[in-house]
């Protein structure tokens, strides 16, 4: 099986993979984590620091082990996955999104999400100018969707149904992709119920 190289959202750190990665590496599954600029272990960047510079470190740790590898991300490591699999489609066997949206294709959907961001950035521990690696600025991702060729396994929290229509429309324009609820979870399904999750992803790789 290919190993998984996971990214985690913004605001938290590689560890929020910690019991998903015990999980399948009782299945004998490499899991590779790493955190972003500012989060974790990692030291904060030099500013801007824009999605460009968090995709430069995506590839750093996917060239550090066997290729293709499998990408999870949860929230907007799910989305920064999908970036990288639509410039890099030959490093990339597949794919879990958790708590994934696909971005927006309207000015003013990006102009809301990033008056979120803003508001949201400030209730967490990162330094000022973290936040703008999550910024949106394009629509890259949700018109790429239907390109994506490897296989996709989306996840969302049962709870967490503001990410539940984001989820729908990945596994919807992704060819092959389906989206499963994980009960009783909720934005972080993968630390509610790691086994859950790793069970799925075991399934997902499995055959790859």
């Amino acid at each position: 099986m290919p190993r998984i190289v996971a990214s985690h959202g913004l605001g938290d750190s590689a560890a929020t993979w910690n019991a998903v990665a015990r999980y399948l590496g009782a299945e004998g599954v490499d899991v590779d984590t790493w955190d972003l600029s500012g989060h974790g272990e990692a030291a904060a960047p030099d500013l801007p620091y824009g999605v460009d510079v968090a995709l430069g470190q995506l590839r750093d740790v996917i060239a550090a082990g066997s290729v293709p590898v499998v990408l999870m991300g949860h929230s907007f490591g799910g989305y920064l996955s999908l970036r990288y699999v639509l410039a890099h489609p030959d490093q990339v066997a597949g794919l879990v999104l958790v708590a994934t949206g696909p971005g927006f294709r309207s000015d003013e959907k990006r102009a809301a999400w990033n008056r979120y961001l803003d508001k949201a950035a400030a209730r967490m521990d990162i330094a000022p100018g973290v936040e703008e690696v999550a910024r949106q600025y394009d629509s890259i991702v949700i018109d790429g969707l239907s390109s994506i060729t490897v296989p996709t396994l989306v996840i969302s929290g049962d709870r967490d149904t503001r990410f539940h229509a984001g989820g729908d429309h990945l596994a919807a324009r992704i060819p092959g992709a389906r989206h499963d609820l994980i009960r009783d979870a909720g934005h972080h399904p993968h630390v509610d119920a790691p086994a859950e999750v790793g069970r799925r992803v075991t399934a997902l790789i499995d055959p790859l």
